[in-house]
């Protein structure tokens, strides 16, 4: 399976976002909200299988109780083996299997109206074998997104802290965490990816009003090495999400249309990753906001859907950015694609859709040829959208359901319905969802994220079968 690697180099990129006048966060899944004390996506590392989560312990009237704490548990039998103090809200966690080191965000006081202690965010470096707290960096400009906040890249032992203005790019050492040096970027970083092959990072930052709507914003080309900005561009468009195909070194932003913009159209911005420069700007032709990018660089494609309710998806060639089709997934489903996840291996792209608010209506799973963007097996299931997650080594992809406490388990090369699990409790209590789940490759398990109660189900990715449920608080 091909996927955004997350637990293989020497580099992290935490990245924030910030407004003129407000502050708003983004991104399906990227909320913390009160009443819960996990804070944290799971970040599995592969050398070991362990899964690291971080949690937060918050009062019914939404206060924080306590320091926050990053859980290392067993991946096989996702019992605690360790439990170790951070800042609040570990909002944030990756693994770094070749330096045996994990990094933590803490997000230090999410909440307005004095529900938490005025706190700055941190950056932790724990050892990942031992789970002890190396180093804590403060005084860093990060606002809580989602775990893809944070990105690993090599070739240099690196931390890239990607923030706000003066100290938009702090580098720090992987090992030790000390701070090497400071560069500042136009605004907070909205999106980025990482070439490692040539040890560069491209960042979308920037600033807006949101009582104007006036904005600013650029993408900068960063030297991995030093963190050293080479190469800037301005821009009138926030750029997330992001994808990279290193194959080609190319990176792909997003262009989002501007609050306020009636006639606006987003755009996918093409770029150069070895000299940062802009090869082509695609213009969409539509006017709705797309939330979904994938690339499968074995194919040469990238995948984006069209952001309204007409459960359509557009094929890009990874090489030129040309527009070569629009693939329609069910005509007669409804909704829009709430999730693209790529398998290069079998050269098929699943796309998951439900309805346009998220919550409400059955989804659909989709499979795609992922080189001609055909549609090979379309499979209806009785359930509102939840979350998908793909486990390429048994071929195996889950859909966990919103409504009714189940996961799905269906066969990720032909799109068949293998069989239905209950998990005995709701995985969210929310709308829209807010789910949190990590696949396993090594020891074959699936992590599930129970938000209402602070509990956690390890499931069997061959089978589905939930093996244990863990009180994480």
């Amino acid at each position: 399976m091909k996927t955004t690697v997350i637990s293989a180099g020497l580099m992290v990129l935490a990245i924030g976002w910030h407004a003129s006048g407000a502050v708003e966060t983004h991104g399906r899944g990227g909320g913390l909200s009160p009443y819960r004390d996990v804070a944290s996506s799971p970040a599995v590392d592969e050398n070991t299988g362990a899964v690291f989560i971080g949690t937060q312990g918050i009062t019914a009237a939404g206060h924080v109780t306590g320091d926050g704490r990053v859980l290392m548990l067993d991946g096989s039998t996702g019992a605690v083996a360790h439990s170790v103090t951070v800042r609040h809200f570990p909002w944030a966690i990756i693994t770094d299997a070749a330096d045996n080191r994990v990094m933590v965000g803490a997000a230090g006081c999410p909440q307005r109206g004095g529900a938490c202690p005025s706190e700055a965010p941190t950056v932790s470096v724990l050892d990942a074998r031992a789970g002890a707290v190396v180093r804590t960096v403060g005084g860093v400009e990060l606002t809580p997104l989602h775990s893809g906040s944070l990105l690993v890249a090599k070739p240099t032992p690196r931390v890239l802290v990607l923030g706000c203005d003066k100290d938009g790019v702090r580098a720090l050492d992987v090992m030790n965490g000390r701070l090497l040096n400071s560069t500042a970027l136009q605004g907070c970083a909205t999106a980025a990816v990482a070439d490692e092959s040539v040890g560069r990072v491209i960042v979308g930052s920037g600033v807006v009003n949101l009582q104007t709507f006036a904005m600013t914003s650029m993408v900068s080309f960063v030297r991995v090495s030093d963190g050293k900005v080479l190469h800037t561009e301005s821009i009138y468009q926030f750029l997330n999400p992001a994808v990279i195909d290193e194959r080609r070194h190319r990176a792909f932003f997003l262009g989002t249309i501007p609050r306020g913009e009636i006639h606006g159209q987003p755009t996918i911005r093409v770029v150069d990753t070895r000299t940062g420069a802009m090869l082509q700007i695609v213009t969409l032709g539509f006017q709705s906001q797309p939330f979904v990018l994938a690339v499968d660089s074995r194919a040469g494609r990238v995948f984006i859907d069209s952001g309204g309710g007409d459960n359509t998806v557009y094929m890009l060639d990874a090489a030129t950015g040309q527009l070569l089709r629009r693939v329609v997934i069910a005509a007669d489903a409804g909704g829009r694609i709430l999730q693209t996840l790529v398998d290069e291996p079998s050269g098929h792209v699943l796309t998951m859709n439900g309805a346009t608010d998220g919550i409400t209506g059955s989804v659909t799973m989709a499979v795609l040829d992922a080189k001609q963007g055909t549609v090979l097996h379309t499979t209806r299931l009785g359930v509102i959208a939840g979350y998908m997650a793909l486990d390429g080594r048994t071929e195996r992809a889950f859909i966990f359901s919103q409504d009714n406490a189940t996961v799905s388990i269906l066969d990720a090369r032909t799109g068949s319905h293998l069989s239905t699990v209950s998990l005995g409790k709701p995985i969210v209590e929310e709308s829209p969802p807010d789910v949190r789940v990590a696949v396993d490759i090594r020891t074959s398990r699936v992590f599930v994220i129970h938000h209402y109660d602070g509990t956690l189900s390890v499931l069997d990715a061959r089978t589905g079968a939930v093996l244990h449920t863990l009180a994480l608080r």
